[in-house]
């Protein structure tokens, strides 16, 4: 039997931690689950999801709006009241604020900026990795195209300003993005895998900064323990395939076969790219993706 390798959070010293991967991969079961590790281990977390509306909330139905657990809190983040929020906290003066960010033309000035609302929000994040209670937090990025725009964004905008407000909030961003740590999640899918390796050959040219882990997310090995086992299911399933009664059996275990070849095909491929880097998290055949699953996947988040 392939044996799981297990995440131990205890390596990952970083206080800030972000989390993305393509669309549909689980990125933030693996944000959550990692939140949950965390608070375990007597950690206070703050979890922020960058996308509206909240994915993460679904798995806490009985929770507050911005308290999930004790020592686990919320925070969903929205541009426009990210940038009220950071700014008045910065600059005191809600007088200002009014005159200047809710003036129209600023507004069409910001809507019309790439980059900056991205910037507002890392600033922000920064702001409560500095000025907050928290020992860490996860932060569930948008999907990897995006998130990959976020953190080239101080970059970008320190390149083409030589001062002023803007121009201090993207250093000190670009600093605070260094000294973060980056978890990225994959599936054992052709093209899951073709943009795990174009995300991390794109963040090490533009940024020089490798994913601290690549998490494969559904992997599935057979688990049985030793080869005698694996003859007596063979033997089991070539006699039960005899019988027409067994058709529905024959079809499950043709998926699972498949989808085992699969798994160790692309598990292969990124072991070879990543090391010690990779991290693989079982398939979990559930009914339901609720709190109970979060807590099971936490389980290999160690």
């Amino acid at each position: 039997m392939e044996q799981i390798r297990l995440l131990n959070t205890a390596n990952i010293e970083k206080k800030l931690i972000f989390v993305t991967g393509k669309g549909g991969v689980g990125k933030s079961s693996v944000a959550g689950a990692l939140s949950l590790n965390f608070i375990k281990q007597g950690e206070k977390v703050l979890l922020i999801e960058l996308e509206k509306p909240s994915t993460i909330r679904t798995f806490f139905p009985q929770s507050h709006p911005n308290r999930l657990l004790h020592h686990l809190d919320l925070k969903v983040m929205d541009s426009e009241e990210s940038l009220k929020e950071y700014v008045l906290k910065i600059i005191k003066l809600g007088v200002l604020y009014k005159v200047a960010f809710e003036n129209k033309v600023f507004q069409i000035f910001l809507n019309a900026s790439p980059g900056i609302k991205e910037l507002i929000l890392l600033g922000h994040i920064h702001y409560l990795l500095e000025n907050s209670s928290y020992d860490r937090i996860v932060v569930d990025m948008p999907a990897s195209g995006h998130a990959l725009e976020y953190l080239e964004v101080p970059k970008i905008i320190a390149k083409f300003m030589s001062s002023g407000p803007l121009f201090k909030i993207a250093q000190t961003v670009q600093a605070t993005l260094q000294k973060s740590a980056l978890l990225y999640v994959s599936l054992p899918e052709e093209l899951s895998l073709s943009e795990t390796f174009d995300f991390c050959e794109k963040l090490k040219t533009k940024l020089g900064k490798v994913p601290d882990f690549i998490i494969l997310n559904q992997f599935f090995s057979w688990r049985f323990e030793s080869e005698e086992e694996c003859k007596i299911f063979e033997d089991i399933k070539h006699k039960l395939y005899k019988y027409p009664e067994f058709e529905t059996f024959k079809v499950s275990i043709k998926f699972l076969e498949t989808y085992f070849g699969k798994s160790a095909y692309y598990n292969t491929q990124l072991e070879n790219k990543f090391g010690n880097k990779l991290v693989r998290i079982p398939f979990l055949f559930s009914e339901r993706w609720e709190h109970k699953a979060l807590e099971e996947v936490s389980t290999y988040l160690k």
